[in-house]
């Protein structure tokens, strides 16, 4: 029986994973881009990303994650402000044992989107909803220097953002693309694939996921 000291890895994986499960059966509301709520979607990848084992390695000492958004859309300044405030607003909020900060990073060119990721150190990319930006440049850009990226934008998944959240009957539903995140060096334990239930090991269509719902 373990009173003091550290609590083991496979403890602290499965205290995670219960509280994933219990985030996933919570009912969402509805958006036109974004199906689940930035603050949620906060809460949900902080859990998720406990289950990347190579998190710690790429991390460091602090774990930094950019928020890329446009500033003249309202949709996306408004998820990177909610996002930040979720993810970032409480000083004490650890991930996997590592402290976070989050710096918002506004989409202006790839070139200095590249630059800024760079220059902040970013390790997680979160992906607000973009209009006009093709999604396969920030896949390009972000993925050479390692970087998992996170969306609350179903539809960026399918072109490359390793993790992204949706709907299904009212609750949300975690999708992987399970090789875009192999390729950012990600490596994520079976307990979440197994509660996530949708995986992309290769491109494929959000909507035929979604009505397939794959089973792992």
């Amino acid at each position: 029986m373990i009173s003091s000291g550290k609590r083991p890895a496979r403890w602290r994986l499965s205290a995670a994973a219960g509280g994933l499960v219990a985030l996933l059966a919570a009912s969402a509301a509805h958006g036109q881009e974004m199906p689940v709520p930035a603050p949620t979607q906060a809460l949900i990848f902080t859990k998720i990303l406990t289950f990347d084992r190579n998190l710690k390695a790429r991390a460091g000492k602090e774990l930094r994650i950019g928020v890329l958004y446009q500033k003249k859309v309202r949709s996306s300044l408004e998820a990177q402000e909610e996002f930040v405030r979720a993810m970032c607003g409480d000083p004490g909020r650890r991930i996997d044992g590592l402290p976070l900060s989050c710096a918002a990073i506004e989409w202006t060119s790839a070139s200095e989107v590249e630059a800024a990721l760079v220059l902040k150190g970013i390790r997680v990319l979160y992906v607000a909803p973009l209009r006009a930006v093709a999604i396969e440049e920030v896949v390009a850009i972000s993925r050479a220097r390692r970087i998992t990226k996170l969306t609350g934008v179903p539809e960026f998944v399918e072109k490359g953002i390793a993790l992204g959240l949706a709907l299904r009957a009212e609750r949300p539903l975690i999708l992987v693309h399970l090789a875009a995140a192999r390729a950012e060096g990600a490596d994520f334990n079976s307990q979440l694939l197994k509660l996530a239930r949708v995986l992309f090991p290769d491109p494929a269509g959000v909507a035929a996921a979604l009505s397939r719902g794959t089973e792992l």
